[in-house]
């Protein structure tokens, strides 16, 4: 019972952390986005009309592409989808990695977990296969 309340307690302890920590953009005109998360890698998601961005510190979307989804930045990529495909751009807004993927996963340690045609495998902040996982 003991270790039970403990691991109930550090899980409260590093949930109120991260809500704690969560910095989010202080916008003018608020009312030009449905939709604002917080700051990643200095860059935050917003939603406008259904369609996902991210916008820097001072407000300003990076990207003059419009995404069906787009996840937080992570190591300098964030994961972005157009019509079920999946892909990644660079903190310039740009596409690093092309849009051809089924799914993808956030990268870590210089590596994304990528799925493409029923295969997963570990790409690199280029694009380029490093690991190829058994499945």
């Amino acid at each position: 019972m003991k270790i039970k309340l403990i691991i109930i307690s550090l899980v409260t302890c590093l949930f109120s952390q991260s809500v704690i920590a969560c910095e989010t953009p202080n916008l003018e005109d608020s009312k030009e986005f449905d939709g604002v998360d917080c700051f990643y890698d200095g860059f935050a998601r917003v939603m406008q009309k259904g369609k996902w961005n991210h916008i820097n510190s001072k407000g300003q979307k990076i990207s003059e592409v419009d995404f069906d989804y787009a996840w937080e930045f992570h190591e300098g990529m964030a994961a972005v989808e157009i019509k079920n495909k999946w892909g990644f751009i660079n903190q310039s807004g740009q596409i690093a990695i092309p849009l051809k993927y089924d799914y993808v996963w956030d990268f870590r340690d210089g590596q994304a977990l990528v799925r493409l045609d029923g295969r997963s495998f570990y790409i690199d902040s280029t694009g380029s296969i490093i690991k190829k996982t058994n499945d």
